[in-house]
């Protein structure tokens, strides 16, 4: 029985092990208190929120924003942030935040990026900020990708796409985010979960 949570877990799960019989899909619902569209074309930040570490690939991005020449944030904390705060001091470096602290900061941003090396199978925080209509950049190496605006490969690629969405018009791309993000994720996660429980696997 296979029960992937993303189409990027089910392709890893399907590089590693035969066709199985019964498949389920089910995505992780996503909350979100009181939608709205941020207007991400009127703002400047590209944002990380994160544990600041090499899994993460939390200097990834610091060296993105920084030789793309743009505003970053980074919101979280870890073994990395010291060396990485002293490193590039024109980075907004702010610790873990509350809920309401961080919504602050995604009114704020251009673009969320997701730059973490782990194959995470379904993280949250790309959908969430999709629902606000916020694009996501992701690395290919983890389900971000599935939610993402702009996948990139390199290191380069990152710093390109960056310097690209800086400039260029956006609104469009951040009213079809909002638009396109799927709430039945959520409102009918319980309900896709009881048909599985209710399918016989023979």
């Amino acid at each position: 029985m296979s029960f992937p949570l993303s189409e990027f877990s089910r392709t890893q799960l399907l590089r590693r092990m035969p066709a199985p019989a019964n498949q389920f899909f089910l995505r992780n619902p996503v909350y979100f208190s009181g939608r709205f569209r941020v207007e991400a074309e009127n703002n400047s930040v590209f944002l990380f929120i994160g544990r600041v570490c090499r899994e993460k690939a939390t200097a990834d991005f610091c060296r993105a924003v920084h030789n793309a020449g743009v505003n970053g944030v980074v919101i979280g904390d870890g073994p990395l942030r010291a060396e990485l705060e002293a490193q590039y001091p024109e980075i907004t470096f702010t610790g873990w935040l509350e809920k309401p602290q961080i919504l602050e900061w995604l009114k704020k941003t251009r673009c969320l990026v997701f730059t973490s090396v782990w194959y995470e199978a379904s993280p949250l925080l790309p959908p969430e900020a999709n629902a606000y209509g916020i694009p996501v950049i992701a690395s290919d190496c983890n389900a971000a990708s599935d939610s993402a605006a702009f996948v990139y490969h390199s290191q380069a690629e990152l710093e390109d796409i960056i310097r690209r969405v800086s400039t260029q018009d956006i609104r469009q791309l951040s009213e079809e985010t909002y638009r396109n993000f799927d709430e039945s994720t959520t409102t009918n996660y319980t309900d896709h979960l009881m048909k599985i429980y209710d399918t016989p696997l023979v």
